[in-house]
């Protein structure tokens, strides 16, 4: 279900919005709106769906979440929204990685017992980048050869498969039961943000991977536009860019994680930090394939050492008792 819900909102994604959106006629400006809106979802709705899944079992979340990757996608299809239509599209896009992320891991948590619940979660996450590897590639082909109704309609089918296998989940099992809100949830919560708030380091930490996100952003919003109307790509080349951003980062993470260990976090960061924008910086100054597909590739090996190096810096701070509430600020 992860594999097929990340394969269908992405498929729905890059690099077909920013496309898409520029078809529509919406101003060069705006485009980034667009991009951004089930981004924006995301950012309160995880917190929220986790919450709410505590309580009312994860059933019935993952169901919606499934609904949404089955729906929307037709939405872009047969509405042919104008820029206010396609942001209020996109906002709803949003609920489904806001519900399926955190809910879903919820899940593997519940079926696996401590000592192998490491294993599970990384076998459920590769799943989930088998999808969102294949997405940008197979988005991008089908865009070439059956216009913009190919890639959305596949992501629409692919989100029937997930909401199919959502409801063969069992109401009875364990994961499911209701429980009371507890108001100290509430509580806990806002003393682990005001003890966040008060530690440099953290903040700085959060700050560092906010800017990679930023520089992330405007690749993703904007490289389709560029690689299409300024270096005249196909589709399908478009998509293959974002491959290989994606499989940059999934191949090089494990790599980056044991570099961090024997090196140390910070050079990572910097070096990270400093590959990636001169990337940024390489990409409007270019516009042969073969080249762009090189600064997509290391792209995704200079994010992964970003992102593996920043996550473990805060758990090096974090005590076990409050580490959740540190690395949810930092995500």
């Amino acid at each position: 279900m992860g594999a097929v819900g990340f394969l269908s909102y992405n498929l729905s994604r890059f690099p077909v919005i920013p496309l898409y959106a520029q078809n529509l006629g919406v101003r060069p400006e705006l485009i980034g709106f667009v991009v951004a809106a089930s981004t924006i979802t995301g950012i309160p709705g995880k917190i929220l769906f986790g919450t709410l899944s505590d309580h009312w079992g994860r059933r019935r979340l993952l169901i919606a979440s499934m609904m949404v990757c089955s729906l929307v996608p037709f939405f872009y299809v047969f509405l042919s929204p104008g820029y206010v239509l396609l942001l209020a599209i996109r906002f709803c896009h949003g609920l489904a990685t806001a519900i399926l992320g955190p809910v879903s891991r919820a899940v593997v948590a519940d079926l696996s017992k401590e000592n192998e619940r490491g294993t599970k979660l990384g076998i459920y996450t590769g799943a989930n980048m088998v999808g969102t590897t294949i997405a940008p590639m197979l988005g991008g082909w089908l865009l070439y050869h059956f216009g913009f109704r190919g890639p959305f309609l596949v992501s629409g089918i692919a989100g029937m498969i997930g909401l199919a296998i959502a409801f063969q989940w069992p109401k009875d099992h364990p994961s499911n039961p209701p429980h009371p809100f507890d108001p100290s949830t509430k509580v806990r919560f806002f003393d682990g943000v005001r003890y966040v708030l008060k530690q440099p380091s953290l903040r700085a930490t959060g700050v560092v991977e906010a800017s990679k996100f930023f520089a992330t952003g405007a690749i993703e919003a904007f490289l389709p536009i560029y690689a299409s109307t300024v270096a005249h790509l196909n589709e399908t080349q478009i998509g293959v860019l974002f491959g290989v951003q994606v499989l940059g980062t999934l191949l090089t993470k494990p790599i980056m994680g044991w570099l961090s260990d024997r090196i140390g976090r910070r050079p990572l960061i910097i070096g990270g930090l400093f590959v990636a924008a001169s990337l940024v910086w390489l990409i409007p100054h270019t516009q042969v394939f073969h080249l762009l597909m090189t600064i997509a590739g290391i792209y995704g090996v200079a994010a992964a050492a970003v992102t593996v190096s920043t996550a473990a810096f805060v758990t090096d701070l974090a005590s076990r008792s409050d580490s959740a509430s540190r690395g949810g600020f930092e995500t």
